[in-house]
């Protein structure tokens, strides 16, 4: 019998996780999604959902960081401006709405990632400096 000892079987444990990272980043970076077919292949699945797993540990923590910074100072904004709630909405949207986790489709470049929100749905967008509002 063959006895392995621990930080052999450590060794084997992380050249297999990293095989599978650099598969899955192979696999999802090959082409792009406009070039690929509708479906996906399993492998395709399992790596895509991979890297957006181990994606979403780090992106997470930070989307809530700055989300909790934009709730307080959205608060803070409406107790300064005596309730105006459309002030405070101006700080709120941007910060607390977006994506909070990274999905497949988000990897694969077939949906978009939007870390800073954007206005509530039916309400216009201020037009920038030199455009006319329409």
């Amino acid at each position: 019998m063959w006895q392995v000892g621990q930080r052999a079987m450590q060794r084997r444990a992380r050249r297999w996780t990293a095989a599978i990272v650099i598969g899955a980043l192979v696999t999802a970076l090959g082409a792009p999604a406009s070039a690929r077919a509708e479906t996906r292949s399993l492998g395709e699945n399992y790596g895509l959902g991979l890297i957006a797993g181990l994606g979403t540990i780090v992106y997470f923590p930070l989307k809530m960081v700055y989300s909790t910074i934009g709730g307080l100072v959205g608060g803070l904004t409406f107790l300064v401006t005596l309730g105006d709630e459309s002030t405070a909405n101006a700080v709120w949207q941007p910060t607390l709405g977006g994506s909070y986790v990274l999905t497949p489709d988000m990897i694969a470049g077939q949906d978009s990632v939007e870390f800073v929100g954007g206005p509530p749905s039916g309400e216009k967008t201020r037009p920038s400096r030199g455009q006319w509002p329409e």
